[in-house]
């Protein structure tokens, strides 16, 4: 049986209806995979094994005569050897915070992810759906030139070479997800298929077959820098089409029609023939350490105006605690015979707080 050219345009419309009606579960799926639940559990971990760590040089008498010019605290009524606060800080936050934060509630969270991100819509469904949403992106920024556009189809791509990889693989460990940003450089999408190509040498027995694998396996090595840098973006609309177009043929409900088969079978060896004879972008220079710091930089800035309140809330709130801590080491050095009691030690906690949540609340007001 062979493919009839007229058939083009009449399949192409039937994929571009198809993907108008399940726009719906698709937005809803993309919000699923939207919220980095396993990076907050790390950042959490980090926060906790640093609270943890600062507690350390209050195991010393000296350290806690030095700035509190005292062993013990009153607290509600209690006395409390600051050696143990201390102790407790360190076992609770250094450790146990940090091994449930970034141990167990970290792995947790990423079954949770990968259970989400099957569902309403299942993979192979998202596939196409993610290769038909970046047609789209691609040719808004063909047209309008809006780093919008080149934000949200880095944001796709990422997040399509893990459905591919979902459904071509058939199996998508969670540590192999990157639902929120591009693979490492080495991440192939069918691995499994290119070791069983190489080792019955596909490459002369079966050459289209091998053709097609190595294409898939090219995608994030050749699209990746392009997508990245808006390098000619608009001469790849066709290749996330004809990819889109396969994939519409490969879900379930579309096997039975063997000419529509046999059409995402060319399309997809007309994408692997783009792909492999594409050629790799010059490998992007290493930043210089100035370059470094000022990444680093504007990073840590952003973590105050985060999309994630509890992130905003954590780093407003390490300032300020710092900031208070140093207020009152600094009055107990130049005041010795100031005494801490259990309304200021109070007020030490509730203050850098409540400085938190306003700050919060101000920079979301002026975003």
């Amino acid at each position: 049986m062979s493919f009839d050219p007229d058939n083009q345009v009449n399949y192409e419309l039937e994929v571009e209806s198809y993907f108008e009606s399940i726009r719906a579960p698709f937005e809803q799926t993309l919000k699923a995979t939207k919220k980095n639940y396993p990076k907050l559990f790390v950042r959490l971990a980090w926060l906790s094994g640093f609270i943890g760590i600062s507690a350390v040089p209050f195991f010393s008498s000296r350290v806690a005569i030095s700035i509190f010019h005292t062993q013990s605290i009153n607290l509600l009524g209690k006395t409390y050897e600051i050696k143990e606060i201390a102790s407790g800080v360190f076992v609770w936050c250094g450790m146990l915070g940090t091994m449930v934060f970034g141990g167990i509630i970290r792995i947790l969270s990423r079954f949770s992810e990968l259970n989400r991100a099957g569902k309403p819509l299942p993979p192979r469904h998202m596939a196409f759906a993610l290769s038909y949403a970046i047609v789209r992106e691609l040719d808004h920024f063909e047209r309008n030139k809006m780093e919008l556009h080149q934000r949200m189809i880095t944001n796709l791509w990422g997040k399509l070479l893990t459905y591919l990889r979902w459904t071509l693989e058939s199996s998508l460990a969670p540590e192999s997800t990157s639902f929120h940003k591009l693979p490492p450089r080495n991440f192939l999408v069918v691995p499994d298929a290119q070791r069983i190509a190489e080792s019955f040498n596909w490459v002369l027995l079966d050459k289209p077959a091998y053709s097609i694998i190595t294409g898939l396996n090219n995608l994030h090595l050749k699209l990746s820098p392009r997508l990245s840098t808006g390098f000619q973006v608009g001469s790849l609309i066709p290749v996330f089409r004809q990819l889109g177009n396969f994939l519409y043929t490969s879900i379930p409900e579309h096997r039975k029609d063997e000419r529509l088969a046999l059409w995402g079978y060319s399309e997809l060896s007309r994408c692997a023939d783009t792909l492999n004879s594409m050629s790799r972008m010059a490998e992007v220079k290493e930043a210089t350490p100035a370059e470094r710091f000022k990444a680093v930089f504007a990073r840590c800035g952003a973590v105050f105006t985060h999309s994630n309140i509890a992130v905003a809330f954590f780093a407003w709130w390490f300032v300020f605690q710092a900031l208070f801590a140093a207020l009152i080491a600094t009055a107990f050095h130049y005041f010795p015979n100031l005494t801490m009691n259990s309304q200021a030690m109070v007020a030490l906690i509730g203050g850098p707080i409540a400085a938190a949540i306003s700050m919060v609340g101000i920079s979301r007001k002026f975003q």
